[in-house]
């Protein structure tokens, strides 16, 4: 229309405005699109009622708003819609951008159609292909045909029966060196074989043997039932230890105390106001403690102990150190109570204080002695025994009475308390030790010096 007149549409146009070109509707063999009129809609577009309408954006083209016929990157066609991802029974053609389904009786597939993932349960996949069966050598697991690891031949899936070369076949599997429990190879049969009916590991060629079976005890790389002459059998380590028979230290408490009381008997024949048995007395006592002492620093050190023990009862090593501790606290303890008890009582006795005073040997040598008496009790007797009739070993308390029944009762508290249970100790140690060791030695020299 221009002023007052009109002018006819073109373009094929059914209706237009503003300009002959500028369609607003078409004739029904064609369709509308950007106002103009033309075959069929471009593609991104559909035919909605002779008008193009745009597609979703996923579509490349389309047929109705919710329908499309291809996929733009990176969506995939697949039942009239666009998708990230395949269904299970398809793989995504990258070039169509299209679903394509599995082919060559596959249940899931990739990259193409007849490279299979899974199978259905009537088949089994091998080499990416679906199979009614496995070939020789393979083996269904869970749908899946498998080969035993480096076999040639195999029973199952994890049990060889011929090995590739270079293997070494040992209770169903394929070893290139022997495992520890069958280190020896039979080069001929290519098997691994044990080591023998005693030995547990051994080197390659069996010739040593590095343990044994239980029941048996190693010994410079053979395995013995008992062990030979020369040696005693560790039952912790299941060896057998070359027996100590050299630097043995031969009864040294017992020899110490004798050669002292060699000198106690020449005192008395020199004086006869020495007295002998409460000398020997104190002298033994003292030995007692450090023959106790001895044997304990040996049960810690004896490496050999706790295995001799467990072969007839079931003590350890340990439990013997404390009872040795413990009898040796109770003996300290005991002596320390006796020799506070007894200063109390007598720091007053004139005798006592006179005896100390006159001279300073006197002071020394009691001061030394109520130390070692804390001890052992016993020992105190030294003090007014008269060994070689020297002034200060004939100490004098005006309660010479009160002195001698406290020393007795105290000395038979302490027989009870530590004498009585270190004599069962050291004869449990002698009774349980199979040959001579330094530990039995010790407990014999304890033995021999408590029981006096």
């Amino acid at each position: 229309m221009s002023g007052s007149n009109c002018f006819a549409c073109g373009g094929s146009c059914t209706t237009c405005n503003q300009t002959a070109t500028n369609c607003l509707s078409c004739p029904s063999n064609l369709v509308l699109s950007a106002s103009k009129c033309i075959s069929s809609c471009p593609d991104g577009t559909y035919n909605a009622s002779g008008t193009c309408s745009s597609c979703s954006s996923i579509c490349t083209t389309c047929t109705s708003s919710t329908v499309c016929a291809s996929c733009s990157n990176p969506y995939f066609y697949t039942n009239n819609t666009c998708s990230l991802t395949c269904p299970s029974y398809a793989y995504p053609d990258s070039s169509s951008h299209v679903c394509t389904n599995c082919s060559g009786g596959c249940l899931t597939c990739s990259l193409n159609a007849y490279n299979c993932t899974s199978c259905s349960s009537s088949s089994v996949l091998f080499n990416n292909t679906c199979s009614n069966s496995c070939p020789s050598n393979y083996f269904n697991v869970s749908g899946s045909c498998q080969t035993c690891s480096s076999c040639t031949q195999c029973l199952s899936v994890s049990v060889c029966s011929v090995c590739q070369s270079g293997y070494y076949l040992y209770s169903g599997a394929c070893y290139s060196t022997c495992p520890t429990v069958a280190p020896v190879p039979d080069l001929t049969l290519m098997i691994c074989t044990q080591c023998g009916n005693t030995c547990s590991s051994c080197s390659t060629d069996a010739s040593f043997c590095f343990s044994c079976n239980s029941g048996y005890l190693s010994l410079s790389g053979k395995c013995y039932i008992s062990c030979p002459s020369g040696y005693e059998a560790n039952y912790i380590s299941n060896s057998c230890t070359a027996i100590k028979t050299v630097g043995m230290n031969y009864y040294p408490s017992s020899i110490a105390v004798g050669s002292i009381l060699l000198l106690v008997g020449l005192s008395k024949l020199l004086h006869s106001v020495t007295d002998l048995i409460g000398n020997s007395l104190a002298l033994v006592s003292l030995g007692c403690f450090a023959s106790t002492s001895v044997l304990i620093f040996e049960c810690l050190s004896d490496q050999t102990l706790p295995s001799r023990l467990l072969m007839t009862i079931s003590v350890k090593q340990s439990t013997l150190v404390i009872l040795s501790i413990a009898i040796v606290g109770a003996s300290i303890f005991l002596g320390t109570i006796f020799i506070i008890y007894l200063c109390c009582r007598l720091k007053s006795d004139a005798g006592l204080v006179l005896w100390r005073e006159r001279y300073r040997t006197n002071r020394y040598v009691l001061n030394i002695c109520l130390f070692l008496s804390c001890l052992r009790v016993g020992f105190l007797r030294i003090t007014y025994c008269q060994i070689f009739g020297r002034e200060c070993f004939s100490c004098f308390v005006y309660a010479h009475g009160f002195f001698l029944k406290a020393t007795n009762i105290f000395s038979i508290i302490s027989i009870i308390l530590c004498s009585v249970p270190t004599i069962g100790l050291t004869l449990l140690l002698i009774t349980q030790n199979l040959g001579i060791s330094q530990t039995q030695i010790y407990a014999i020299d304890c033995l021999a010096l408590t029981s006096l």
